[in-house]
């Protein structure tokens, strides 16, 4: 497989800003406007608009690129990542044209980007504020729980489009999804690639006007599930390995502290991942023989970046190491629910066949079992934590 080519040397610093944009004709303008009060060199992207977006954006002085058909925003923004990269921009700084990020921002962003050529800059949205709406509480909360577990980095908010790219670390990690799951990969993708990264706190504008999003709740939403699901698997393949760009630079550029340190430091775990890591380590402790459970809670706790403490006390190593015996709680299990569906009584078995069908029916049905505990387990632990944590932040108002 040939390896990707070497980025170039240092180049001057260049950045505009790139406003993807789909069907947003009553905010596009206004959002071009605010940008051009920043930046001049500015890029619209339209991703086959039909209502004469890339009209209303044509009006202003602006890059003008157009699909001929809607590619989703991903493709969009690699686009205008590839477009910028031929006009030798550095840098772009990416924000919605649906009018919920506010242009006010950018001198920030210009500013950190400046300081920090080599990392991507995320912005993060308030939460707190009560105009957020529900679902956009309830898709950062599952998009973090999936990063911490892809990468072990815990972002405030990794599905916000506010954000500035490195143009040629963006292109050269590989990006391949086309539509709202570009922005999660190409985190994934750069911090695997070792590309620093950093969080801002941004403006954000909730409204009518600003309610002209292209998201579709049940399409896109199962293509994160997608997305995620093919990512988890990939960090637990044996072979499995982060590796860092091919990059000439004349200096390294410091390694930015993430989010995640900083939750180490203060030993704040979340009580999702306390919920998983104390669920899969009852299941391994049902489900090990002899020799094997520390060797799960050395692989997992290591791959999914989960708490290798929690795991044991979920297989109950600190507590009760004698009452749960690797590899023995599976026999009970499948045993008793193997009696339950033959009605309490031992199927008759008269041929090598019929023995392995039961054989087989004991084994996952002791699965089921130790899956159940599992669950019962995790939930018990993420029930508490998650009480826990609303008591704290209540008592700190």
């Amino acid at each position: 497989m040939a390896s990707k080519p070497p980025l170039p040397l240092e180049a001057p610093f260049t950045i505009g800003v790139l406003i993807p944009v789909y069907n947003n004709v009553s905010t596009v303008a206004g959002v071009v406007e605010g940008c051009l009060k920043h930046l001049s060199a500015a890029m619209v992207v339209d991703d086959g608009s039909t209502d004469g977006s890339g009209n209303e954006a044509a009006h202003y002085p602006v890059i003008l690129v157009s699909h001929p058909r809607n590619l989703g925003k991903g493709s969009a923004i690699r686009t205008g990542l590839e477009q910028a990269s031929r006009l030798n921009w550095t840098h772009v700084v990416v924000l919605d044209a649906d009018g919920q990020h506010d242009p006010e921002d950018l001198p920030n962003f210009l500013c950190l980007a400046r300081e920090h050529p080599k990392a991507m800059i995320v912005g993060y949205r308030d939460f707190d504020d009560p105009c957020t709406p529900a679902r956009s509480r309830i898709g950062r909360d599952v998009s973090a729980f999936w990063m911490r577990r892809q990468t072990g980095v815990d972002l405030h908010d990794c599905q916000c489009g506010f954000r500035v790219y490195p143009i040629a670390e963006t292109l050269a990690v590989g990006t391949k999804w086309r539509r709202y799951e570009f922005e999660v990969e190409s985190l994934v993708k750069g911090l695997w690639a070792g590309v620093a990264l950093m969080e801002t706190p941004i403006r954000t504008h909730y409204g009518e006007a600003t309610e002209t999003s292209s998201f579709r709740p049940f399409w896109d939403n199962a293509r994160f599930s997608w997305f995620n699901f093919i990512y988890t698997i990939r960090v637990l393949l044996p072979r499995f390995r982060a590796r860092p760009l091919m990059v000439r630079r004349k200096t390294e550029p410091p390694r930015l502290g993430t989010a995640s340190e900083r939750r180490s430091a203060s030993k704040v775990t979340p009580p999702s991942d306390r919920a998983v890591a104390a669920g899969m380590g009852a299941f391994f402790r049902f489900v090990a023989f002899p020799g094997s459970f520390r060797r799960l809670v050395d692989f997992f706790s290591r791959r999914l970046h989960l708490s290798r403490q929690l795991l044991e006390w979920g297989g109950g190593v600190s507590s009760i190491p004698q009452v749960l015996l690797p590899g023995a709680a599976i026999l009970g299990f499948g045993l008793l629910l193997f009696l339950l569906m033959n009605d309490l009584r031992l199927p008759r078995i008269s041929t090598p066949l019929s023995l392995m069908f039961n054989l087989a029916s004991f084994v996952v049905y002791g699965l089921i079992g130790a899956g159940c505990a599992g669950i019962v387990t995790g939930l018990f632990v993420g029930s508490n934590a998650y009480r826990a944590a609303r008591k704290e932040a209540h008592d700190s108002r």
